[in-house]
């Protein structure tokens, strides 16, 4: 007996306490891009991007994608150097690299329409080519984030009214969509099938069955005076299943709530970074804990 329990102390010893996470994040409000490691501080870093920006995704040889007003850019994770840059665009919000077509995808606020622009690889770089596909029948402004889909459909959140939207891209149409609370901003397709939204100014993550039900709710008003909470923006999912989702403190909340906040099953916030001389609004995240 005294052996068993000796084994299960030194394993629970030999769990090495946590130190933080490891992310990249876009503060919209400073137009920057900043890397946190809570591990190691000094690997951070804090670098001026063009405004307008907003999406973020990892790139093979530890670069980081990051959509900008006029186009997007390429970044070394290390530190922060922009590695190379395309402009002449205009009202984009989303920048995803397809790996398996090896081209960029711009998302745009147009007039009438969501544009979404290709761009070709050329060399190590990228170039604009003539593809453009233009989403009609959805409301153009409130375009944020696209994301794709496993069969290679696009999911983003549109007005008129509220709502998440698939969108085939061959066929330029929509093939599904449904509405949720708040104001969208990024839309995640999971592998069970269901679809999580986050949801703006109602401060949740809401998981979205196929027939249109809402089957789970993370935080939402409840939570908003104990966890200060002003405007769900960009969000992951951990692998532990925990959702990791940007606090963005934009009309006139700077200051005054945590920029990132992690909620686990039991819709408990378990840890949250806030940084005011940091940052002053971050709009979207990506989680970088594998190093």
């Amino acid at each position: 007996m005294k052996a068993k329990f000796a084994f299960l102390l030194a394993a629970l010893v030999a769990v090495p306490a946590f130190a933080g996470h490891r992310f990249a994040c876009v503060d919209n409000g400073a137009n920057r891009l900043l890397l946190v490691d809570q591990a190691e501080p000094s690997r951070g870093w804090s670098v001026a991007i063009p405004t307008g920006s907003r999406d973020l995704q990892r790139l093979e040889k530890n670069r980081l994608l990051v959509s900008h007003g006029n186009g997007c850019g390429i970044y070394d994770m290390k530190d922060g150097r922009c590695l190379w840059r395309l402009e002449g665009f205009s009202g984009v919000q989303t920048a995803r690299h397809i790996a398996d077509r090896d081209e960029i995808m711009l998302g745009a606020i147009a007039k009438g329409a969501v544009e979404f622009h290709f761009l070709k690889r050329d060399g190590e770089w990228f170039h604009k080519s003539d593809r453009v596909v233009r989403a009609t029948g959805v409301e153009p402004a409130l375009l944020r984030l696209a994301r794709f889909t496993s069969d290679g459909h696009v999911l983003f959140t549109t007005g008129n009214p509220i709502r998440v939207v698939e969108w085939d891209l061959a066929a330029n149409k929509e093939v599904w969509s449904a509405p949720f609370p708040g104001k969208g901003y990024v839309a995640l397709r999971r592998a069970d099938g269901t679809t999580a939204v986050s949801t703006g100014g109602a401060v949740s993550v809401v998981e979205i069955a196929r027939d249109g039900k809402i089957t789970k709710t993370w935080l939402g008003d409840a939570y908003r005076k104990q966890h200060r909470l002003d405007w769900f923006s960009g969000f992951e999912f951990l692998p532990n299943g925990h959702i990791v989702v940007a606090n963005w403190l934009g009309h006139g909340a700077q200051g005054k709530g945590p920029h990132v906040i992690e909620v686990d099953a039991d819709n408990k916030v378990v840890w949250s970074w806030e940084d005011h001389t940091a940052a002053k609004q971050v709009t979207n995240l990506l989680m970088l804990d594998e190093k």
